[in-house]
């Protein structure tokens, strides 16, 4: 009697081949099952395995190579001050011309112009604080908002004019009395420590109510172009800051007579 088995679909040659897991010298080792890479294979039971198709390989491929790209960028520290040449030959050439050209631009593109530069410059010089002095740069922002809203607040009452120093004693007000809530919050050693963010923020706050006082018409044109060039030289230069301020505040009354204007 004739006795007829059915096989099993075993591994063809082409496909796997005895040898150690070894991609130099694969028949140094005893024998082991390896899989040739191909575009299809068929697994231990003879069956067809399809992979996927290019593009969606291309797009993984894609994925890991983006995610590497923003490891890199993360590894290194340099490349971030890249765009900051080009901004830097951006804002010297827009002040000279602004400073030449500011009669032939009409008023709401001037101030238009000048308070977005201003903004642009404010993000590059935060950033740049709290990448390398992120505990400053974060409480220098921090109080800067909190200088601001006591700005905001002074606006709310009607007895006294938005102007002199008042509206500037305000700011530095909300800075001094907030400052001890975050010496707190961030639980610092002395209270020393938050002396430069204080510095930091009502220097910020000093020229937003600056700028305040041009849009109110407070100021000449010449003193508000003045505001957005001096904070530029302030930075690299900060000993002209006292010297700048002098002539901002010139056509500003001060009250109670703290200042002659006649000297």
């Amino acid at each position: 009697m004739t006795t007829q088995y059915k096989t099993l679909s075993l591994p063809v040659s082409s496909t796997y081949y005895n040898g150690h897991l070894n991609y130099g010298h694969p028949d140094d080792a005893p024998d082991q099952l390896r899989r040739f890479f191909s575009g299809e294979d068929e697994n231990i039971f003879g069956i067809a395995i399809v992979r996927l198709p290019i593009s969606r390989q291309m797009t993984t491929t894609a994925t890991i190579y983006v995610g590497d790209a923003f490891d890199w960028l993360q590894k290194r520290n340099w490349v971030w001050w890249t765009p900051l040449v080009p901004m830097a030959l951006l804002a010297a050439f827009t002040g000279w011309q602004l400073w030449l050209h500011y009669r032939r631009l009409s008023a709401h593109f001037r101030i238009g112009l000048l308070t977005f530069f201003s903004f642009l410059f404010t993000i590059i010089a935060s950033a740049l604080l709290s990448k390398f002095y992120y505990d400053i740069g974060y409480l220098s922002n921090l109080l800067t908002v909190v200088g601001l809203l006591g700005t905001a607040a002074y606006t709310l009452q009607q007895k006294w004019k938005f102007s002199g120093m008042a509206p500037i004693i305000c700011s530095y007000s909300a800075i001094f009395f907030g400052s001890p809530i975050f010496v707190q919050l961030f639980s610092l050693d002395s209270s020393w420590e938050i002396f430069i963010p204080m510095v930091i923020s009502g220097t910020i706050c000093t020229y937003v109510v600056l700028e305040m006082y041009y849009m109110a018409q407070e100021v000449t044109e010449e003193d508000c172009i003045l505001t957005n060039i001096s904070f530029y030289v302030d930075c690299a230069y900060p000993m002209r800051c006292l010297h700048h301020m002098c002539e901002l505040t010139e056509g500003v009354k001060f009250a109670g007579g703290f200042v002659d204007d006649e000297i």
